[in-house]
C-alpha cells in the first residue's frame, strides 16, 4: 500500500530526552541529572456551555497550567527539597575540612575561557577557595588576573583560563591546590501541614544541530506522594521516584523548527 503522506517539517520530528533543572529562580537553575519517562502535560480544562437556542460555546480555565512527570533516578535530597519545599525541611550536616586538595588539569585539548570543573566542591554549595594555580610551563599564575573561579550552570565551581594574562599556552598542566568542606550527612523532616513553596523549573532538549526546545515552569511544586520502589539485589537496574512537577508556564520556546 502506498504511504498516506510524506513528512512535512523534518525539523519538527522531535528526537532525544531533555534535561531537567530546577532552582529558586532562573538564575539558579541546578540540571538534577538522570530521569526516565519524562512527559509534558498541560493541565487546562475545558467546559461546555450549553444553551437552548445557540450553539454550544467552549470555556476553559487554568489555561496557562502545566506539569511534568518523569521518573528521577537520582534521588538527591536536595532535589526532593526543592520540588516539596514547604513540606520538607532539608538539613545538612558538614564534615571535616580537607585545607589542601590538589587537582592536575591537561590543558592541553582545553581552550581558553573554557570551564574547567574543580573535582571537590564544598557540600554547601558556597564557592571554593583557591590556594593557588600553578602552571608547568607557567609557574605562577594570579587569581582574577591569569585565571578565574566561576560558576557554571550546574552549580558547580572551576576555574577558567584568562587569553593575555601570564598563560602563555593551553598545552600544559595546571596543578590546582584548594580547600572543600563535603557534606557528611542530609536529613529530610517533614511537616504535618502548611503552605508549599513554588520553584523554578525548566525542562530543554538539543537536537544535533545544539538548537534547542524548552518550556518553563514557574511557582512550580511536586503534587504526587514520594513512592520509592527499590529493586532486587539481583536485578541490574536502579530505584526511581516518580514525581510531577506542576506549575504556571512561563513559555515554551523554539529554535528547532522555525520555518
Amino acid at each position: 500500500m502506498a504511504n498516506q503522506t510524506e513528512v512535512q517539517k523534518e525539523d519538527a520530528l522531535r528526537f532525544g530526552s531533555v534535561i531537567l533543572s530546577i532552582g529558586d529562580d532562573i538564575d539558579s537553575l541546578v540540571n538534577v541529572g538522570c530521569l526516565r519517562d519524562f512527559a509534558p502535560n498541560a493541565k487546562n480544562e475545558t467546559t461546555d456551555l450549553l444553551f437552548d437556542n445557540c450553539p454550544v460555546s467552549k470555556k476553559f480555565a487554568k489555561g496557562n497550567r502545566m506539569s511534568f512527570a518523569l521518573a528521577l533516578a537520582e534521588i538527591d535530597f536536595t532535589t526532593l527539597s526543592k520540588i516539596d519545599a514547604g513540606l520538607v525541611n532539608l538539613t545538612v550536616q558538614a564534615g571535616v575540612l580537607v585545607p589542601a586538595a590538589t587537582q592536575v588539569i591537561d590543558g592541553t585539548s582545553k581552550a581558553y575561557q573554557e570551564f574547567l570543573e574543580i573535582e571537590h566542591q564544598n557540600g554547601s554549595g558556597v564557592a571554593l577557595v583557591i590556594a593557588s594555580v600553578v602552571g608547568s610551563v607557567d609557574p605562577v599564575l594570579v587569581e582574577d588576573v591569569d585565571y578565574e573561579l566561576v560558576k557554571n550552570g550546574a552549580g558547580k565551581y572551576g576555574i577558567i583560563m584568562i587569553s593575555g594574562g601570564a598563560v602563555s599556552a593551553m598545552a600544559q598542566n595546571f596543578t590546582v591546590t584548594y580547600a572543600y568542606t563535603p557534606n557528611a550527612s542530609k536529613t529530610i523532616t517533614f511537616n504535618t501541614s502548611g503552605q508549599k513553596s513554588g520553584v523554578y523549573v525548566r525542562m530543554q532538549n538539543t537536537d544535533e544541530n545544539g538548537k534547542i526546545m524548552r518550556i518553563d515552569l514557574e511557582n512550580a511544586t511536586n503534587i504526587t506522594p514520594w513512592v520509592i520502589p527499590f529493586v532486587s539485589d539481583n536485578e541490574e537496574d536502579v530505584a526511581t521516584l516518580d514525581v510531577e512537577i506542576e506549575g504556571d508556564v512561563v513559555d515554551m520556546y523554539d529554535e528547532q523548527s522555525v520555518s
